[in-house]
């Protein structure tokens, strides 16, 4: 896509800051690619990616309302068309970005990464229309889920419930406030905000509420208290609750003779079935009866005789299995 439009190019942030290493690897060399392409293939490619690039006003006039990334809206508001200003602040919102990023990726939240990734490069970007800011509709839903999520743990029983929903639905409109298109209410739309005697505070609103969010996001992931209370385990490792002193390891040798006629294949159901729930009981080996069991029709059920197997009951000798063509 940013071989077309060069914009999607930011979201590829994101991929480094997941360590996606070689998506992020194949994203630059797709991208080499279809620009190669459009040089053999378009006769104006050349122009574009050495000229026409950087001139942002053949998209359209920094002075339309319409034009909400940070240039335009420091044209508007201070008369600042460009400059070392306009980079500083660019910079900044860049910084910021990183760290809302981290502060995502801490808390495993892909969705608020790519919202918040999308609306900073709405921000940086030499000229965005207000229509580019479709990011903001997922940072909504973001903001709607967290703030259910957040309520639902701690407002108990079915008012709770309802209290957290009406809640997330009151916390997903005030993200969108500042987004309001005119069809939608026009006295509150950002169109109408740049006639008002508010200037330069009220057109400021739509591109000052994405920064806002980008920062409150970034600086969250600083606050004591808010962060992950445990690292998830990496795939393939499964990490166990500690064991209480005097206990055996689950893998150590059994003492007495029938424990050591066990299967050499035991996983630790009990321990699993308690990850991450606080139980400090100890390990208790397992045997893991399909290491060794041939697979059954579910009609017959007809189990082979295991001496260390205690679990699966007897055949019935009773209903439909106790006929004999069964």
């Amino acid at each position: 896509a940013a071989g077309m439009k060069l914009t999607p190019a930011y979201m590829g942030l994101v991929l480094l800051f997941q360590k996606r290493w070689w998506q992020a690897i194949i994203a630059i060399l797709t991208f080499a690619v279809t620009v190669a392409i459009g040089f053999v293939t378009i006769p104006d490619a050349a122009d574009f990616w050495t000229d026409a690039i950087f001139k942002s006003s053949r998209v359209g006039e920094h002075t339309n309302p319409g034009a909400q990334s940070i240039r335009s809206v420091m044209v508007r508001a201070w008369g600042i068309d460009g400059g070392w200003i306009w980079l500083a602040a660019v910079v900044v919102v860049f910084i910021l970005t990183c760290l809302a990023l981290r502060t995502a990726m801490k808390h495993r939240n892909n969705s608020a990464a790519l919202a918040l990734a999308g609306i900073s490069s709405c921000l940086v970007s030499p000229f965005s229309w207000y229509h580019h800011w479709v990011w903001t509709v997922p940072l909504a839903v973001v903001v709607l889920v967290a703030v259910n999520q957040g309520l639902g743990k701690r407002l108990p029983g079915i008012l709770g419930a309802q209290v957290a929903g009406l809640v997330s639905v009151l916390a997903m409109c005030a993200v969108t406030m500042p987004f309001i298109s005119a069809p939608v209410w026009l006295s509150a739309a950002s169109r109408s905000l740049n006639h008002w005697d508010l200037q330069p505070w009220g057109m400021l609103a739509f591109t000052g509420a994405g920064v806002l969010f980008i920062a409150f996001y970034a600086v969250w992931g600083f606050i004591p208290g808010t962060q992950p209370e445990e690292e998830a385990p990496a795939p393939g490792h499964h990490h166990l609750p500690a064991q209480p002193a005097g206990a055996k390891p689950a893998g150590a040798q059994p003492a007495s003779a029938e424990a050591g006629a066990l299967p050499a294949r035991s996983f630790n159901t009990a321990a699993t079935s308690r990850r991450g729930q606080g139980h400090p009981r100890a390990a208790q080996p397992v045997s893991d009866e399909t290491a060794e069991m041939p697979a059954v029709g579910p009609e017959t059920r007809a189990f082979p005789a295991a001496q260390d197997i205690t679990d699966i009951p007897d055949t019935p000798a009773y209903g439909r299995h106790s006929r004999s063509e069964d």
